[in-house]
């Protein structure tokens, strides 16, 4: 299975990000995101091969969900790669870093992701890394996500 193909699954399986908060206060306990429908728009790229995937979809998030900040991660699976979250730090104005380890069929990656929200907007990034001998493989994902409205 080619790196194109598996950057295509990482975007289309992907859950959006949130944006900039223009606050100074500390981050809340949760997202501090608003429950309800949300537009998800995510762009996957491998520099790689200069392939440039976009999936838009729609999620209801619940309260439950915006208030627990590892439920709001943008999942990185597909073609039967697992990946887990690790390290997750708050930083400044409801923004948060993690550390991501993944396998699959193509092997091992490894990366960084953030995220940053207000509560009706989102914007993530995430970059991932396989290391096969001198020549390594790169994905990077960009999310972003838009409240709608509330779920019916």
């Amino acid at each position: 299975m080619n790196r194109t193909r598996i950057a295509f699954v990482l975007v289309a399986s992907a859950v959006a990000l949130p944006a900039f908060a223009q606050s100074k206060a500390p981050p809340p306990a949760g997202t501090g995101m608003k429950p309800g429908v949300w537009e998800i728009v995510s762009v996957i790229q491998s520099p790689d091969s200069q392939v440039k995937k976009t999936v838009t979809s729609r999620l209801c998030y619940g309260a439950a969900d915006v208030a627990a900040v590892p439920r709001m991660l943008p999942p990185q699976r597909g073609l039967g790669m697992q990946c887990e979250a690790a390290d997750v730090k708050a930083g400044e104005a409801a923004s948060w870093n993690w550390k991501l380890a993944c396998t699959g069929k193509e092997g091992a990656y490894a990366g960084t992701g953030s995220l940053r929200s207000t509560p009706v907007n989102y914007s993530a990034k995430v970059s991932l890394e396989q290391k096969r001998g001198a020549k390594g493989s790169k994905i990077d994902q960009s999310t972003t996500g838009r409240w709608v409205s509330d779920c019916s």
